[in-house]
């Protein structure tokens, strides 16, 4: 009798650009590379080849985190990270 094993998924630990643009929101590359040279929070990628750039999905996580939220006619703003973490599968 065989056992079969459930295992859970493995979330990457790293993004690509394309990842990282849906996990903010659908923003530009030129917005990020602007992040970069203006917002010294903002998580710097590591360089995995001479043509490959990737963040960990950790420090843009904290990132988000840290960001003030905006309130609304005294309700918070929508969870966008929330929703965007969901609609993106990085979570």
């Amino acid at each position: 009798m065989k056992t079969s094993v459930t295992r859970a998924p493995i979330e990457p630990e790293l993004i690509n650009m394309a990842e990282l643009r849906v996990l903010l929101g659908n923003c530009s590359r030129n917005w990020i590379y602007d992040q970069l040279r203006r917002d010294p929070a903002f998580p710097r990628p590591l360089k995995l080849n001479a043509f490959s750039n990737a963040w960990k999905i950790s420090e843009i996580r904290a990132y988000i985190d840290s960001l003030p939220r905006h309130n609304l006619n005294g309700l918070a703003a929508p969870d966008w990270h929330a929703a965007a973490v969901r609609s993106s599968g990085a979570a």
